[in-house]
């Protein structure tokens, strides 16, 4: 079901990333052409949950709105942090539950 409560008309599908603004950044034209241009019923997941670590929930819901998504996004339970090397990510999630 979309954010206006209305149900797209053709087809549909999944598309995965690890965190917001990837979708844009790497795949600018998935989400508008499936979703705005051909009427498919797109479903955005991502890996992390940016209220877990930052406030970019409403970043993330306005770059899917303005490239015509209209479901809201399933976020995942990986928080939203940012490391420049394998050690620093390691460090990060040390005595967490992850597994490499």
């Amino acid at each position: 079901m979309s954010k206006n409560g209305s149900r797209a008309t053709a087809g549909g599908s999944f598309a995965f990333f690890t965190y917001s603004d990837d979708e844009h950044l790497f795949f600018a034209g998935i989400i508008p052409y499936f979703a705005a241009e051909k009427g498919f019923n797109v479903q955005v997941v991502y890996f992390t949950n940016p209220w877990l670590t930052h406030d970019r929930a409403h970043e993330l819901l306005n770059g899917l709105w303005t490239a015509g998504l209209r479901n809201y996004p399933v976020l995942g339970s990986l928080p939203d942090l940012y490391s420049e090397s394998l050690d620093g990510a390691r460090r990060a999630f040390e005595g967490q539950d992850f597994t490499e």
